[in-house]
């Protein structure tokens, strides 16, 4: 998001600034294994992205009413909330990993469809594969990574989600959008605007009003949709309210703000939205079991700066 040129410094209003990069990538685990030509993996679907990558052989993968056949060296993601069933047709050996990532522009993209196929066939394929084929050289039985061997599979997986976004961006949408096709671009929204706002009050400390739009409102109208409906199709398919979504992606923040010694707690509350930092606190204790104070100070780690840290730790509600 772009920042207007008035709430910055006036000193500064000619400089060109770098973005705000904040954004959080997890590997959610994985695993390479040859299997049997009999070989079944029952019917699922995840809260997470699934990547499948066939090394040798072949593999059938039923996405909802959808049947594909991944050859060797092809790979496909699965979105979340697809169900799907993995099979071995011959000779399979395979390499999968979940992943998540909280970067509405990538997101949005790969959400587009219910799954991105990539053949052998594809140029770009093939340039990731050598990503895989990479990241799979690293594997160790026993799990000993050290700094090194985690650095080196982040630089490898940012890597492979830049060829995934460039990739996505060739996949059409489609003009009859379905429920669940809405309900996925409704979880985009919520993110991509929460994240604008908070990086607003991240920002400007000269603002007196936390920038706080009213979310749901706001996706409704870019989506044409109502809010009952907006409610109804996001529950059907992520099992909960919009709106407990959007609490658990502030806590998501709170969580990782309060971990940052230079930001006392009423700054956090008011970057999360909240002139009133007892209502930030009633919120967090509701969810989380403690107060934010008491949460900070058992996940902080005060070797970062001692006398930083005690400066802001005095006095905080």
């Amino acid at each position: 998001m772009n920042f207007n040129v008035s709430t910055q410094n006036k000193d500064l209003q000619h400089a060109i600034f770098l973005p705000m990069l904040n954004w959080n990538f997890i590997l959610l685990g994985g695993h390479i294994q040859r299997v049997a030509d009999s070989w079944i993996y029952p019917k699922e679907e995840h809260m997470v992205y699934e990547l499948i990558y066939v090394i040798h052989g072949l593999e059938k993968i039923v996405l909802n009413d959808e049947t594909i056949i991944l050859h060797q060296g092809e790979f496909v993601i699965i979105t979340p909330g697809t169900r799907h069933t993995v099979s071995a047709i011959k000779d399979l050996t395979y390499f999968c990993f979940h992943f998540d990532l909280d970067e509405p522009d990538l997101e949005e993209r790969l959400l587009v469809t219910s799954r991105l196929l990539f053949q052998n066939k594809n140029a770009r394929t093939k340039e990731l594969t050598a990503y895989f084929d990479k990241m799979i050289n690293t594997l160790k039985p026993k799990g000993d990574y050290d700094f090194a061997d985690k650095m080196g599979m982040q630089i490898t997986l940012s890597h492979i989600l830049l060829g995934l976004y460039r990739e996505s961006a060739k996949v059409t949408l489609s003009n009859n959008p379905s429920a669940l096709d809405y309900a996925r671009s409704i979880k985009v929204k919520i993110k991509r605007m929460l994240k604008y706002n908070i990086g607003c009050n991240l920002r400007d400390r000269e603002q007196v009003e936390p920038v706080k739009l009213n979310v749901i409102s706001e996706v409704c109208s870019d989506l044409n949709l109502s809010v009952g409906y907006c409610n109804r199709i996001y529950k059907k398919y992520y099992g909960s309210s919009p709106g407990y979504y959007i609490n658990q992606v502030k806590l998501t923040y709170a969580k990782r703000l309060l971990t940052k010694p230079q930001l006392n707690i009423e700054r956090v509350s008011f970057i999360l939205g909240y002139k009133n930092p007892q209502n930030f606190s009633r919120f967090f204790r509701k969810y989380v079991g403690t107060s934010p104070k008491k949460y900070r100070s058992l996940n902080v780690n005060q070797t970062w700066d001692k006398k930083l840290y005690e400066a802001n730790f005095t006095n905080l509600i």
